[in-house]
């Protein structure tokens, strides 16, 4: 009354099989299952998502969890491709402070332009 036999039928015909399943999240096929005591779920093998828990008879159908393999230790080694770091020109001297000495310099120059400048103006501004 509630349902048609023939749906019910189809439903019990239909078992849950390696190739008719795939991911609802990523659509992968590669299906494999999890023992999570007491249940045991269906996973992925793409993502890892859970999809659902299945019977003890159905998870026969799918692979059972691969094996983790340990990755190897990994060792740490000089890159190839970068030169090594030169060292700057102020310190073959032995000073640090050859660079800054010289930018100072010019800069005092350029001050003792501007005052010449400046008392010309003042100074022939006073005489006439």
């Amino acid at each position: 009354m509630g349902f048609l036999p023939e749906q019910s039928n189809a439903r019990q015909q239909q078992p849950d099989s390696a190739p008719n399943i795939s991911c609802p999240h990523c659509g992968g096929d590669q299906l494999f299952v999890r023992k999570q005591p007491p249940h045991i779920a269906l996973r992925c093998a793409s993502c890892q998502r859970w999809i659902k828990w299945v019977s003890r008879s159905a998870s026969n159908r799918f692979p059972q969890e691969p094996a983790v393999k340990p990755s190897p230790a990994l060792k740490l080694v000089e890159r190839v491709d970068t030169e090594p770091a030169k060292p700057a020109a102020s310190t073959l001297l032995g000073c640090g402070h050859c660079g800054e000495i010289s930018r100072l310099l010019n800069h005092l120059v350029g001050i003792e332009r501007h005052l010449e400048i400046v008392t010309r103006a003042l100074t022939g501004s006073l005489r006439s």
